[in-house]
């Protein structure tokens, strides 16, 4: 979870500036965490839960409340939610509102890392998300990434990562081919590709941050990145040490517990 959380704090600053390149400061002092931590945090915390509890508790109930626990006290501190999560959080009886929005996909990194399976990290991937993102491919790219950190984390190769991926995406292309062309559309079949490119195309956890940032990308895809990278490589305690700072309490108490 932890390099989901440094990929968000990382692409934080090139939301509305992208870059182009590689040669950039790592953790700005502009950077902060965003709606993609926020998330990811609330998706651990009921996905743990449900595991401890041997899986008999209503995990749509607790997935749906833990939502709007933490959307209503990161809202009031103005938070960028999306303008449809927001109308979520508000309406009178929150019912999913089929998205295949990137955030789906940013948010799940604690179904592949808490899974005992494949099939598991899918399924939890697809009961986390559902309860907003409903449509077909919000649930297929957050099945695909917690997939790709599932198998991150138990010693698949990267061949095998890229099988798995094009199971559910293609890949035909390669960061140069899109450098100067990608630009940012915030849903699962325009970000969970290259999101996954960049990790299959990096060297390190670091080079895999920096591989996404230079084509463009931003908090969503680098969290989907790091996330990625984060369970292949492990994430370096130097790195995971200097971002704590960026975290407030409450996200502090959540990935250090």
């Amino acid at each position: 979870m932890l390099g989901a959380i440094i990929g968000d704090v990382v692409g934080s600053i090139y939301a509305f500036q992208p870059i182009r390149t590689k040669s950039f400061e790592l953790l700005d002092l502009r950077a902060r965490f965003t709606d993609d931590t926020i998330l990811t945090a609330a998706t651990s915390n009921v996905i743990a839960y449900y595991l401890q509890e041997n899986k008999q508790l209503d995990f749509a109930a607790e997935m749906q409340e833990e939502l709007l626990r933490i959307g209503w006290l990161y809202q009031s501190q103005e938070v960028a939610f999306s303008h449809r999560f927001s109308d979520w959080l508000f309406a009178d009886e929150p019912k999913p509102y089929g998205s295949a929005g990137v955030t789906a996909a940013s948010r799940v990194s604690s179904a592949g890392l808490m899974a005992s399976s494949l099939a598991e990290a899918e399924e939890l991937a697809q009961m986390a998300v559902a309860i907003t993102h409903n449509h077909a491919e919000g649930i297929k790219g957050a099945q695909c990434v917690a997939g790709c950190v599932y198998l991150g984390k138990n010693g698949a190769s990267k061949e095998e990562i890229r099988r798995y991926t094009l199971s559910k995406y293609e890949l035909g292309f390669t960061l140069k081919d899109i450098r100067l062309r990608y630009n940012f559309v915030p849903t699962c079949p325009m970000s969970v590709p290259p999101a996954i490119e960049a990790f299959l195309e990096s060297e390190n956890f670091e080079d895999a941050l920096r591989n996404i940032i230079s084509v463009g990308g931003s908090d969503s895809l680098a969290a989907i990145t790091g996330s990625i990278a984060g369970s292949f490589y492990g994430v370096p305690e130097e790195l995971a040490q200097q971002v704590i700072p960026y975290l407030d309490e409450e996200i502090q108490e959540d990935i250090l517990e």
